[in-house]
């Protein structure tokens, strides 16, 4: 935790307190919010303008260096709205905040100087019942900070890559953030990178006031489980090297438990069946989806120099059969419909 950061003060507690769940969600997974007031400047360090220039990004000397830092430092895209302007609106210094369903026909004038006309399938932040942004995707102009700003609301989220494709293509409208959860973010290093963007912050205001405003977890779902078999790992890796060849010795059910144990993925194991039931956690939910993941996975951590390299028997070419034609033309449709 950096230094700029006070151990003691309410709201770290209250951020290192919060437990994110590790699943899948059809919307948002994590929404995390804190206040920040005492804002004094907004003047970038010298420092963070030579790294921006480096990685090809003009400064401007404002908050915007400090977002555009922190995205391409932890790859979230933080969104900032000024405090002030949403309390005055609401008239409500405790507002709540959510994120549901746009309701059909309702206009957003976003940052960009642009009217979209929303629709159910659009998710929307709301300070109480006033609109703040389109979820994960761009902030409503009124409520953007400017060079006047004294206090912020950032908001830290994690949504849904599906969700966010569906809601830019319904919009026409792709902005930073969105490519961001495009890609399909994970919570892991979230409260990090808050007490990193805020510490930022504390360099040129030391007098920073932070709180915790709002945290929630979305609608969850349960985490995929995909059924191991030793039989079909060691016909696919082979057997391992140091054996005699008439004395073929192969990855064993001990060798594979501690595999599993080291890649962090809790599992049961059905001894009768040599098969393992292995849970797959969300930080690995995009790339281990089949038997075959968890067997390169295997592989890797055995190292693959570690088998005998020898082809295999085949009786037969193999063909496509129907089910699988069928499989692929509805994966490329698909993917052509940005699911």
């Amino acid at each position: 935790t950096s230094k700029f950061l006070n151990e003691n003060s309410t709201w770290n507690k209250q951020v290192n307190n919060i437990k994110f769940k590790t699943a899948r969600v059809k919307d948002y997974s994590n929404f995390l919010a804190i206040s920040v007031e005492n804002l004094t400047t907004f003047t970038s360090p010298t420092w963070l303008k030579q790294k921006l220039r480096q990685s090809g990004l003009t400064p401007s000397n404002n908050l915007l260096d400090f977002q555009n830092y922190i995205l391409l430092e932890t790859g979230y895209p933080f969104e900032l709205y000024d405090l002030n302007k949403i309390k005055n609106k609401v008239e409500d210094t405790t507002f709540s905040l959510k994120l549901e369903k746009a309701t059909s026909n309702e206009t957003f004038y976003a940052s960009n100087n642009l009217t979209y006309q929303l629709n159910d399938s659009i998710l929307i932040l709301k300070a109480n019942d006033l609109s703040l942004a389109i979820g994960g995707i761009i902030p409503h102009k009124e409520f953007c900070y400017t060079d006047e700003t004294k206090s912020l609301l950032i908001e830290s989220s994690i949504f849904n890559s599906t969700k966010i494709r569906q809601q830019s293509r319904i919009l026409g409208l792709r902005t930073d953030r969105s490519a961001r959860y495009e890609k399909s973010l994970k919570s892991d290093s979230l409260i990090e990178s808050v007490y990193q963007l805020i510490s930022l912050l504390k360099t040129t205001n030391p007098n920073l006031i932070c709180k915790l405003h709002t945290s929630f977890n979305g609608e969850f779902q349960k985490l995929a489980t995909i059924d191991l078999h030793h039989k079909t790992i060691n016909e696919i890796l082979g057997p391992i090297k140091g054996y005699a060849k008439s004395k073929s010795k192969y990855i064993t059910p001990a060798m594979v438990n501690n595999y599993l144990m080291r890649l962090k993925f809790n599992n049961t194991f059905d001894d009768s069946e040599l098969m393992w039931e292995v849970e797959i956690p969300n930080s690995r939910s995009d790339d281990i989806t089949r038997q075959i993941d968890l067997i390169e996975e295997i592989g890797r951590l055995h190292g693959f120099n570690n088998f005998l390299t020898r082809l295999p028997n085949i009786k037969k070419v193999g063909i496509q059969d129907e089910s699988y034609q069928i499989r692929k033309k509805l994966t490329s449709c698909l993917l052509n419909a940005w699911f």
